[in-house]
């Protein structure tokens, strides 16, 4: 991983989670809140494969966990989206842009990471079963959703600060 491609994936996770904190979560959203972090997760994953996932979605989740409001356990939300990153870098395959493998590798992240977030909730008492249940599928709704969006933005990105100005034309 090229030193541009390392400052690009940690202002992107930085931006994120400005942009959870200040917008995202101040909204009234059904279910749960759209998490744009776990997707720039996602689409790191996508590009560099599981072990790249698994170190973005420990950064992006260690951030996460120190941004206030900070509501869970420390390290709960870096583990949570290291998982999420090394799920999704299973769909990593080099060349390939598909929609349907990036909303296919959101979801997946998505309920993994929100399913480890949420079964802590449920041991603590702090949640019950169905309003666990009906988060995860939103939570997982809205990351297929955004996937739509994010995942070419940061794969568009990526291109450019590679240098690969024709391979970012096609997309």
């Amino acid at each position: 991983m090229s030193a541009a491609r390392i400052v690009l994936a940690a202002g992107l996770v930085v931006l994120a989670q400005l942009i959870d904190v200040t917008m995202l979560s101040r909204w009234s959203w059904p279910g749960a809140t759209p998490d744009l972090t776990l997707l720039v997760v996602v689409a790191l994953a996508l590009l560099g494969g599981p072990a790249s996932g698994a170190v973005a979605g420990l950064s992006a989740g260690l951030l996460a966990d120190l941004t206030p409001p900070g509501a869970s356990l420390l390290g709960l939300t870096a583990v949570a989206y290291g998982l999420a990153g090394a799920v999704a870098g299973r769909w990593h395959r080099p060349g390939e842009r598909s929609l349907l493998l990036a909303m296919t590798a959101a979801a997946a992240a998505a309920a993994t990471a929100s399913t480890v977030q949420e079964l802590a909730l449920l041991v603590t008492g702090r949640e019950s079963l169905g309003s666990a249940l009906s988060g995860v599928l939103a939570c997982v709704l809205y990351s297929a959703v955004g996937a739509l969006v994010v995942v070419p933005l940061v794969v568009l990105l990526d291109r450019l600060v590679e240098g690969e100005q024709a391979e970012a034309a096609r997309l």
